[in-house]
């Protein structure tokens, strides 16, 4: 049996300059529907500031079934911020997330996956069960387009490079000391979905096709472990949730997939 985990990246774009504006509790709404409609639960890595923002959507989140874990508070660069300030931030959004479903959260994904020993240090302090940072190299759409504008000796020393990471890089979830490390084992949508979605713009429809391919590809390169790495910003807009429903479909179709939370796994493995 394949285990199969599915990650939300619940961020703050209101935050963000120039980010399109978009309606975060209806993009919620209708992913949890194409959530429920496969009957998948999923993790929502959830920056404090969004929780704080929006307690009645976590709360229902967390109600679902669906594992909330911290994403930071309002997505800092955890490589530029000191241990103190790390602590304090780390700190702030677990109170609010535990404040919201009455628990403090079990894993954490750094943003922008940005992560060090020192930073891991502070997330075993804080006694972290799981985290979710190693990105494994991918074939994706968008290193298609950069090879596509390479010539032939570039392209082939770019596909001799991917394929020597991928060779080395672990697969399965590993520990480093007393936490879980999940690694990505598929590419975010951010990196299959070319050109870069925008919130109120459709992707076009060749773009979604090539991401269902590049990301069942990657499935069926996985072995025991997989992870669809999704932004709610991206996946849920526009007309990418038919991304969403067709991976779905795809995964809930194979015999030797079955959805499971990564407390679930973590659990399995002590």
């Amino acid at each position: 049996m394949k285990l199969v985990t599915i990650f939300f990246d619940l961020e703050a774009p209101f935050l963000w300059k120039n980010e399109d504006k978009f309606d975060l509790e209806e993009t919620i709404e209708n992913i949890s529907e194409v959530l429920d409609q496969f009957k998948a639960k999923a993790v929502f890595n959830t920056c404090g500031v969004v929780a704080d923002k929006f307690p009645k959507l976590i709360a229902k989140l967390h109600n679902e079934g669906h594992e909330i874990a911290s994403h930071g508070y309002a997505h800092e660069n955890f490589l530029k911020t000191s241990m103190t300030e790390l602590e304090d931030l780390l700190s702030r959004t677990e109170q609010i997330l535990q404040r919201i479903t009455g628990e403090k959260p079990m894993g954490i994904r750094a943003p922008w996956l940005a992560t060090n020993e020192k930073s891991y240090d502070v997330l075993r302090r804080r006694n972290y069960v799981w985290s979710s940072n190693e990105y494994v190299p991918f074939w994706t759409t968008k290193s298609r387009v950069d090879f596509g504008r390479s010539s032939y000796l570039e392209w082939m020393l770019g596909e001799a490079i991917y394929a020597f990471k991928r060779f080395f890089q672990r697969r399965t979830p590993f520990r480093k000391d007393s936490i879980l490390e999940i690694p990505l084992l598929s590419p975010m949508d951010i990196y299959c979905i070319y050109p870069f979605p925008q919130a109120q713009k459709n992707s076009p429809e060749s773009s979604l096709e090539e991401a269902h391919r590049i990301l069942v590809r990657h499935y069926e390169s996985s072995k025991a472990y997989f992870n669809l790495n999704f932004h709610e910003h991206i996946i849920g807009t526009a007309n990418r949730s038919h991304l969403l429903e067709k991976i779905l479909s795809y995964l809930s179709e194979q015999s030797d997939a079955s959805f499971v939370l990564p407390h679930q796994i973590a659990s399995s493995l002590c």
